[in-house]
């Protein structure tokens, strides 16, 4: 029981860390990287483009077996 904890844990961990990473590297800027439709430059001087929608992908997994592994903790 206490690795379906520590899993559960770990799942919304990494869940947060791309949640994280998705806003920073794109929510944040989404209407930049739009209007200039390639990209854009961020006042840090970070290069943006699309392509930072990708870490919603690992995201969207991770949430997902973090919500398996609660419904494992439940049903036990």
């Amino acid at each position: 029981m206490i690795w379906t904890v520590i899993k559960l844990l770990l799942c919304f961990l990494l869940a947060a860390l791309f949640g994280f990473l998705f806003y920073q590297r794109y929510w944040k800027y989404a209407e930049c990287i739009q209007q200039a439709i390639s990209g854009c430059v961020s006042e840090q001087g970070l290069s943006l483009s699309s392509g930072g929608m990708v870490w919603i992908i690992p995201c969207i997994v991770f949430v997902v077996l973090g919500g398996y592994q609660c419904i494992r903790l439940f049903r036990r």
